[in-house]
């Protein structure tokens, strides 16, 4: 089972939050619902960032370094070939996945019922 690192971004006030997870769809959707003390405040979140990982120790360990990268670094991986969302969707329309039986399909399946903007 992949385990995936994710950056997501505020609307609020374009601020970064850096994660792990099995399942990016329900965390995000977790982080827009108020379930996340941390994130709660500045909701809503938009996906701009996902790095599969094979092991659960190596994602922990990208997302440790992650949390001390800077808003320079952060935007630079978000325009970078190693973001799965650009990678899955094509660098205009990333929700062309959507439903499909993609290898990644499932990290995208219902992501449009959570109005993301990419």
């Amino acid at each position: 089972m992949p385990f995936y690192v994710y950056i997501i971004q505020s609307e609020q006030d374009s601020s970064y939050y850096k994660g792990f997870s099995e399942n990016c769809e329900e965390r995000l959707k977790q982080h827009n619902e108020g379930l996340s003390l941390y994130t709660s405040r500045k909701a809503p979140w938009k996906l701009v960032y996902i790095e599969e990982h094979q092991s659960k120790t190596s994602a922990l360990k990208r997302e440790k370094n992650l949390k001390k990268a800077t808003t320079e670094r952060l935007k630079a991986l978000i325009i970078s070939d190693k973001n799965l969302i650009k990678k899955i969707g094509g660098r205009k329309d990333p929700h062309r996945i959507v439903g499909t039986k993609h290898a990644y399909g499932k990290l995208y399946r219902g992501f449009e019922s959570l109005s993301l903007r990419f």
